[in-house]
Parts: structure tokens; C-alpha cells; sequence
């Protein structure tokens, strides 16, 4: 029985026989105003818990746990220590890329923004 309990519930969770979730990227993302940098890289490094996505979004939009909360790091190079950065998605992972220029406030209060999530295309020469 529990065997059949771990089963159900990996597959509830998007896990397939292989163990890994497979999601199409988001494209677009909530970011805190003073983390913003546009058309630079960034990556995903970890997923917060459901519970301080929740927390931090609770007073910010109705259902919190529509959103899935991520660390991500601006990162140019391997080389690149990067600067980390917390930011929410719906719909997908955030993965790799960069913020694009479309841009809208999207809490005033909470200072948080909504920003076009774009692939990455390399250096802008700057």
C-alpha cells in the first residue's frame, strides 16, 4: 500500500517514471523592483517551498498558491559569482534567460514588478 500511496503522489507532483518534472518555461515572471536588471542572464537555482512563496505573497495577490517561487542568479559567466534574486512564476519553471523590456508594475506596495521572461542571446556588446 504504501508503495501505491509514493507512486500516486510522485505523479501528482510531475514526476514520470524517470523522476523528473518536465515543464515548459514561463514566460513571464514577478520580480522585486530593486532586483530588476533587463537583458541580463540569468539562471534557476533552486525552488522555494510552497509555504514562503504563500508567505510572501499572501497580501499581494488572492491565490498565492497559483504562483511557485524561485532563487534565481544573474550570471554572465562560469567565471561570474552572480548576484541572487527571488522571483515567482506561473505556469512553469523560470530556467534560463533574461528579463526583457516589457515591463509592468505589478504591486505598487510590494514593489513587485511583471517582466517578459526572453531567451538568452548573448552578449549586447556592453
Amino acid at each position: 500500500m504504501k508503495k501505491g500511496v509514493l507512486a500516486s503522489g510522485a505523479l501528482a507532483l510531475g514526476l514520470g517514471a524517470s523522476g523528473t518534472a518536465t515543464a515548459q518555461q514561463a514566460s513571464s515572471a514577478l520580480v522585486f523592483t530593486y532586483d530588476f536588471a533587463t537583458n541580463r542572464r540569468f539562471e534557476q537555482t533552486a525552488q522555494l517551498q510552497q509555504g514562503t512563496t504563500n508567505g510572501i505573497l499572501q497580501d499581494v495577490v488572492s491565490q498565492p498558491d497559483e504562483w511557485t517561487g524561485f532563487i534565481g542568479r544573474y550570471r554572465e559567466d562560469e567565471e561570474d559569482p552572480g548576484e541572487f534574486f527571488i522571483t515567482f512564476t506561473r505556469g512553469g519553471p523560470l530556467g534560463t534567460g533574461v528579463f526583457g523590456a516589457d515591463v509592468t508594475f505589478f504591486a505598487t506596495d510590494a514593489n513587485l514588478l511583471m517582466a517578459s521572461i526572453q531567451e538568452y542571446e548573448g552578449s549586447n556588446g556592453g
